[in-house]
């Protein structure tokens, strides 16, 4: 943007304003901007002048967000820290598309201009934030325009904030330092000391943390909620979800549950006539983490349904895991089939040539009584044959063909969670009935009373 030649950047904040339109910074320089920028931040820690250790040579920094996790336009509340010898300094990064990446970057931000400050020729800053760490020694190596990634326009101000100071031969060293280690090192008080210093900034605090205009792109999207350094196709399809799922909450109550009646309708005759039918289509969906679960559904349309992310037979949080492995709702239809894949198992051993080991058919049939089970069958001791995957088995004799063994186990398994799903869908559709009709008679009792009084 071209200089509008004013006389001074106090001029600039009067009368004038009117002629820019949007962020009032954008009427001045990249360079004015900077220093202005640099500038307030240089006046926080002047502010308190008898506590400012301007030969600090070790810094902490931290950054923090509350809530920790949030969605795109959701109020939160970043804060950024640095801490060194007895001098603690907090500011807030304001805006609603802010995170906490750039809380921490700008408590490295804020460590490098009091270093300017200082009288010291080598500093070293401690930051448990190692993606950020990673990326400006990334920058330091192959040059600022590395970094394409969210947050681009914070690391370009570092890059100019370090290069600025080696120029005036100071020596700069950042080290990553674990969080919450409780260890009495010199790093972990300081990181301890800039958490504690995050955490107090969110109430009170008078800092707010300019946006470094100055560092970013020529053109950049921009929202009433702020600017978007993050990748813009994925900001954009995440806000059409919660618009979508605004919408369905508003104006179409019943589709979250209309849609579970309709799959709820398909009979167990259906997919088990293949296991490549119904069944195979759950594994899709399973697989590509699409499978409906209250848990997936209210991630996605939030507050639309009856039971957000709960199972409505148990109480617990219902993921896929939760489904096929956890809810007693379902123990019997585990047991039917271990029953039936038991007798799979069998008919396969009674064709073989050669007699079995009675000690290894022990050791199959113990394998399939636990398919469903979280044991030490399978990795990480966390049953997946949901997923179509297999347990271990120890080494086999060559009299066993192993190929064979693996695809029968593979494909009971997306046979059982095929089944167990389509009962999971059958329960829900019962539910959704029932709610429905209860529902229905509210609404009928309320209306025929109304009538009644009338007369």
């Amino acid at each position: 943007m071209p200089d509008l030649g004013w006389k001074s950047r106090r001029g600039r904040c009067g009368e004038n304003i009117g002629l820019v339109e949007g962020d009032w910074q954008l009427g001045l320089s990249r360079k004015e901007r900077r220093g202005w920028a640099e500038e307030i931040i240089e006046n926080w820690s002047l502010l308190n002048l008898q506590e400012m250790n301007t030969e600090a040579e070790r810094f902490g920094t931290d950054g923090s967000m509350m809530p920790a996790n949030v969605r795109p336009g959701e109020r939160r509340l970043v804060t950024a820290a640095c801490v060194t010898g007895g001098n603690t300094l907090g500011a807030l990064v304001t805006g609603r598309e802010t995170g906490v990446m750039q809380g921490e970057l700008f408590g490295i931000i804020m460590a490098l201009i009091r270093a300017r400050m200082g009288e010291k020729k080598s500093i070293i800053i401690y930051s448990d934030y190692l993606n950020g760490i990673r990326k400006i020694q990334q920058m330091r190596d192959t040059g600022v325009s590395s970094i394409s990634s969210g947050g681009r326009s914070w690391y370009r101000w570092i890059f100019r904030l370090w290069s600025d100071l080696e120029h005036n031969g100071i020596s700069i060293t950042i080290n990553h330092v674990k969080s919450h280690t409780g260890e009495e090192t010199e790093e972990a008080i300081l990181n301890d000391r800039a958490d504690k210093a995050c955490q107090e900034a969110r109430e009170g605090c008078q800092n707010h943390a300019p946006w470094p205009t100055f560092e970013m792109d020529e053109f950049m999207p921009w929202t009433e909620d702020g600017y978007i350094e993050q990748d813009l196709y994925k900001w954009t399809k995440t806000r059409r979800i919660q618009q979508r799922a605004s919408t369905v909450a508003t104006k179409y109550i019943r589709l979250n549950m209309s849609h579970f009646e309709n799959a709820a309708k398909t009979n167990t005759a259906y997919y088990t006539k293949s296991p490549y039918d119904y069944a195979i289509k759950v594994q899709m969906l399973t697989r590509g983490n699409a499978l409906p679960t209250n848990l997936r559904i209210e991630r996605i349309f939030p507050d639309t349904g009856h039971w957000g992310p709960f199972c409505p037979d148990c109480g617990e949080v219902e993921s896929e895991h939760h489904i096929f492995v956890n809810c007693n709702a379902y123990d019997q239809d585990r047991r039917k089939c271990i029953s039936e894949f038991q007798q799979r198992v069998d008919k396969w051993f009674s064709k073989m040539e050669e007699s079995i080991p009675e000690a290894l058919t022990e050791r199959i049939n113990t394998t399939v009584k636990n398919i469903f089970s979280d044991s030490g069958l399978w990795p990480g001791n966390r049953s997946s044959y949901y997923l179509g995957l297999v347990p271990r088995f120890e080494p086999l004799p060559p009299s066993i063909n192993r190929t064979k063994l693996i695809k029968l186990f593979h494909v009971e398994m997306i046979r059982s969670a095929g089944y167990i799903w389509s009962r999971r869908m059958t329960k829900r559709y019962h539910h959704i009935a029932k709610i429905l009709q209860e529902h229905e008679l509210v609404i009928t009792a309320h209306r025929t009373g109304s009538g009644r009084e009338r007369f």
